[in-house]
């Protein structure tokens, strides 16, 4: 049924029917248009809330996935679990995922997703002029996630990963260094560097890091001097 509703601020009487169709009555537009705005204002609050519950209830699943399978393979993970951590029932968690490996595979497209942004953002102004910064810029974005890309890089983790993750690397490396066109392999020579400097960081991180930052960047500075440099005689750092 239709209501009346009275606005002081206003010089008119409004009349209100259901799904917000407004009928003016002895009304002027600069009223009508007041009320419309404060009508919508509500609306775009209340929606931004409810999209705030949403995103929150999600990182809950994301997080009690993530305190599983710091400890157990994928398949002995179950939804019920997930629930009874975030403290959700079983019917919360399909409104955002398909399965359990629904939910690795959105938390591995957000962290590439942030990689990717993090990369951009260090390397605005191009290359640096040593390859010493190169590396503690690369280093910094595998320090600041080292705890969700070691274990989806390790031995229980996800095999599909680390291709995701090198197929970024490559992108950006190749935007950045601009090797001419001409060198013979070039295929061989990005899958040569990404796969090298991947699978070190994973080992680094599974011995317990056991040598220092800056001796394990070194280590990596003078296996690409020499070795890529090299082989393609283009000197990329000073």
């Amino acid at each position: 049924p239709n209501f009346f509703l009275f606005n002081p601020s206003t010089c008119c009487m409004m009349i209100i029917i259901p799904y917000f169709r407004i009928i003016n009555q002895q009304c002027c537009e600069i009223c009508r248009i007041k009320f419309l705005r404060k009508i919508t204002f509500k609306g775009v609050k209340s929606m931004k809330k409810q999209l705030d519950q949403t995103k929150a209830t999600r990182q809950k699943l994301f997080d009690a996935f993530w305190t599983s399978y710091q400890t157990k393979n994928i398949d002995k993970i179950s939804i019920g679990e997930i629930t009874r951590i975030a403290g959700y029932n079983r019917g919360t968690f399909y409104e955002y995922f398909t399965d359990i490996y629904d939910v690795l595979s959105q938390i591995e497209d957000e962290l590439l997703s942030l990689i990717s942004d993090e990369i951009d953002e260090l390397f605005t102004n191009g290359l640096p002029e040593t390859i010493a910064e190169y590396s503690f810029r690369y280093a910094s974005v595998f320090k600041k996630y080292d705890d969700r890309i070691f274990i989806l890089l390790g031995p229980s983790g996800d095999p599909h990963f680390q291709p995701k993750l090198q197929k970024i690397f490559l992108a950006k490396f190749v935007s950045l260094i601009r090797l001419p066109n001409d060198i013979p392999h070039m295929d061989y020579i990005q899958t040569f560097i990404l796969s090298s400097l991947v699978g070190m960081m994973t080992l680094w991180y599974d011995n317990g890091k056991d040598i220092s930052e800056e001796e394990f960047i070194a280590l990596m500075q003078k296996l690409v001097a020499s070795g890529i440099m090299g082989y393609t005689n283009v000197q990329l750092f000073s």
